[in-house]
């Protein structure tokens, strides 16, 4: 995802588990979205939320670091996150989750079938 001319990428390292372990209440990550991501004080969630987004934004950095000695990494700090839109930080979110959920793999999105019949239903 683009943010304001830079590539955003998202990657579920050691790096970021750590991370976010060490934000995390009693050092425990399911405590983390227990607790301060699904929180019911407003700027409470939306600052765990941005600190999940850079945390693996950093490891996405750092990964491509260490596949291209020559690339400089550039996360994208949680604080910086606070100035964009809802719906800007909303997709960096949802996307941030969707890798952090697939364990960090690569997936592809595919479309339905154009065409595709349906079956008619036996009598």
């Amino acid at each position: 995802m683009r943010i304001a001319g830079k590539e955003i990428g998202f990657k579920r390292t050691v790096l970021a588990n750590c991370r976010l372990t060490e934000i995390a209440p009693d050092r425990n990550i399911a405590r983390f979205f227990q607790e301060k991501i699904s929180s019911t004080d407003y700027a409470e969630a939306q600052m765990a939320a941005a600190q999940f987004i850079s945390v693996l934004n950093e490891g996405y950095e750092q990964a491509k670091r260490f596949e291209d000695p020559g690339y400089t990494p550039a996360p994208i700090p949680a604080d910086a996150l606070l100035s964009l839109t809802d719906e800007e930080f909303s997709e960096l979110y949802n996307e941030a989750l969707r890798v952090y959920m697939s364990d960090g793999k690569t997936t592809v999105e595919v479309e339905a079938p154009k065409g595709k019949k349906t079956a008619k239903p036996r009598r």
